[in-house]
Formats: C-alpha cells, sequence, structure tokens
C-alpha cells in the first residue's frame, strides 16, 4: 500500500515550479522536500509526516533573505561556449534540485540569473533554512549569490557534513571558457553567506557541438554530491565537454580541515548625509582574503557600485537627494555585516 501526492500548490499561489526530496541522514519520522517558485525568490518547504504509516502533507512558503537589489531567482540564459551563440549549452531550469537535511536545517542551491554588469549570466545561489521547530517559525538562516561578471555558472549540488561544513560542485563556462567542472565550500564558521573561491576540478577540453532531439547541445545531467561513509569527506561528481560530439565525467573527493573561519568586517559602519545626498565607500576586510560576499541593498535611494565580491574589497556607493522633510534610514548588509546610512529631511 501506498499514498500519492500530486498537484503540489505553493502556498503563496499557483503551482510549485519543481519538488525535489532533501537527502536525510538522521529520521524524526518526517521528510523534506522543497519547490521553487515562479517569478520570486520565495522557496516552498513540504514535509510528510509519519511516510510508513499515515502520511500526511503540509507545506510552508519561505520568504527570501537579504539578497542583492534587483535579485529575482529568474531563470539564467543558456550557457556560452567558445565558438558563438549557435553553441550554447542547454541552459536547464532555476528549480532546486538538491537538498539535504542536516540538524535542523535545509539546504539548497539552484543557478539563477544575474548581472554583475556587462550583462546578464547565470549564477548560483545557495540557502539555509532552519526547520528545527516545524512548522513554526520557519525561516532563512542563509541566503546568498555566488558568480562573477562574465562568467555562467550552473547546475550546483549541494552537501553539509555533520559539523555543516558545506561543499558544492558546479559547472562553469564562458565564450572563452569550455564547460568545465569547479567546486567551492565553507566552514562552518565562516562569514554569515560566505563561499570561498572556486576551484577548478576538470578542465573542458571542447565546445559541445551535438544537439538533441530538441536542437539543443545537452548537458549536465550528471551532477551530484555525497558523504563518504567511512571518513565523511564529500565526493562531487559532475560534467565537463571531452570532445565536440562528447562530454565526460569526473569525481573528486574534498576534505574540511578544522581552522579559522573568515572574518569579514567592515569600515567605516555607518555614515550620515545630509538632505543633498552624497557618495562614499565601504572597505570589506576578509581575514583568508579567499571568501565571496554579495552586497544586499535594502533602498532604492541608494546605489552601490558592486553587487558581490571576493576577498579584501570596497564597496562604493551613492545616496540620492531627499525631497521630503522625513529623514530616512537605508542598510547595506554584506555578509552578515550592516553598514547604516541616515540621511536628514529637507
Amino acid at each position: 500500500m501506498w499514498t500519492d501526492f500530486f498537484n503540489f500548490m505553493d502556498p503563496g499561489g499557483g503551482t510549485a515550479l519543481q519538488i525535489s526530496p532533501a537527502i536525510h541522514f538522521t529520521s524524526n519520522g518526517r521528510l523534506y522536500l522543497i519547490g521553487a517558485t515562479t517569478g520570486s525568490c520565495r522557496l516552498v518547504v513540504w514535509a510528510i509526516d509519519n511516510p510508513l504509516t499515515s502520511p500526511t502533507l503540509l507545506g510552508r512558503s519561505v520568504a527570501p533573505g537579504k539578497l542583492p537589489r534587483g535579485t529575482n531567482c529568474d531563470g539564467s540564459p543558456d550557457p556560452p561556449q567558445p565558438g558563438g551563440p549557435t553553441t550554447r549549452l542547454f541552459g536547464g531550469t532555476q528549480a532546486n534540485p538538491h537538498v539535504v537535511y542536516r540538524n535542523g536545517s535545509l539546504w539548497t542551491a539552484q543557478h539563477i540569473a544575474m548581472n554583475f554588469g556587462g550583462g546578464t549570466v547565470s549564477a548560483l545561489r545557495w540557502v539555509q533554512i532552519n526547520v528545527a521547530s516545524w512548522p513554526n517559525s520557519i525561516h532563512v538562516v542563509q541566503d546568498s549569490i555566488f558568480g562573477a561578471k562574465g562568467q555562467w555558472l550552473t547546475y550546483p549540488s549541494i552537501m553539509a557534513d555533520a559539523a555543516n561544513n558545506v561543499g558544492i560542485v558546479y559547472a562553469r563556462s564562458s565564450p572563452t571558457q569550455f564547460a568545465s567542472l569547479y567546486f567551492t565550500g565553507r566552514l562552518a564558521n565562516d562569514a554569515p553567506g560566505a563561499l570561498r573561491r572556486g576551484s577548478l576540478l576538470k578542465a573542458g577540453q571542447a565546445t559541445l557541438t551535438v544537439t538533441d532531439d530538441t536542437g539543443e547541445a545537452r548537458y549536465a545531467d550528471y551532477f551530484g554530491s555525497a558523504l563518504d561513509p567511512v571518513d565523511s569527506s564529500m565526493w562531487l561528481v559532475g560534467e565537463y565537454i571531452k570532445t565536440s560530439t562528447t562530454w565526460g565525467a569526473w569525481a573528486g573527493d574534498i576534505s574540511f580541515q578544522p581552522g579559522t573561519g573568515c572574518a569579514i568586517s567592515l569600515s567605516p559602519t555607518s555614515k550620515s548625509f545630509s538632505a543633498a545626498g552624497g557618495t562614499g565607500t565601504i572597505v570589506v576586510s576578509d581575514s583568508s582574503n579567499d571568501c565571496s560576499w554579495a552586497v544586499a541593498n535594502s533602498a532604492g535611494w541608494v546605489a552601490t557600485s558592486v553587487i558581490i565580491g571576493l576577498g579584501n574589497g570596497s564597496v562604493s556607493y551613492s545616496v540620492a537627494k531627499n525631497s521630503s522633510t522625513t529623514s530616512r534610514t537605508a542598510k547595506i548588509t554584506i555578509a552578515g555585516k550592516t553598514f547604516t546610512i541616515t540621511q536628514a529631511g529637507t
């Protein structure tokens, strides 16, 4: 005897885009699933209670965390390869195919459209959701973006170990780079929202020109991650382009060494402006000079020079004129640290 659940509906309205079951390493009589939503960065968490006896299904809509301004989590353009637009790879969907449940949290990753300057590319979005008090107080712990100008990052697979260290394997390509296999990760004590610098696992060797019956250069059906049952290291597997007519699969094993996590600080941490507005600069210091950070801006009247960075860097910003008699406040969040802007009224 079994029970089928179908026609999943987004509690916020509409049909769920895609539903992915979580990998569970412990059992509490509940199975979790995550679905993406169309036109927003909201995620939907479902839980099946008593799956082996009298299963019941319950869903909760989860608001996104502090993402760069303008992020809407739309699907990205098909990734390019060296050789021109006719050889673009199949881009897939921005849904969440890989989900892990660990220590009361769900971890997931997806690729989405982002513009870091110079046009829309594909970037990784990764999320940690606290479900320890299910079905109450479901909330995002970390929600961040990982990517770079001119690079397409796609098909992430995420894994978390018992200590909440995280590894992600993904594809990377561009008009000047063959589709290759990369990985990144973070220690549990790294700054919130930070991932380490991406590392090459296997370089692509050609432009894929063979197409399937839909006319697309099919790619990335096989990306995954798993924990080694003996030493808890992480196995990462994915595809790279081997020849113009074939792709190859490659696996690698990574281990996390205990150490000091990357600590990110901002200087200064606040600034006040007159109603006329003005400009300023935030200096971002990274103790490891190896961690990525995203820039989340709470106000439309503040513009930042970048929305993502890596290691030590800076963020320039401008504050528009305040035509109101009421003062206002904005916050720029970088790796869990907050920079506060206050502006007087006219």
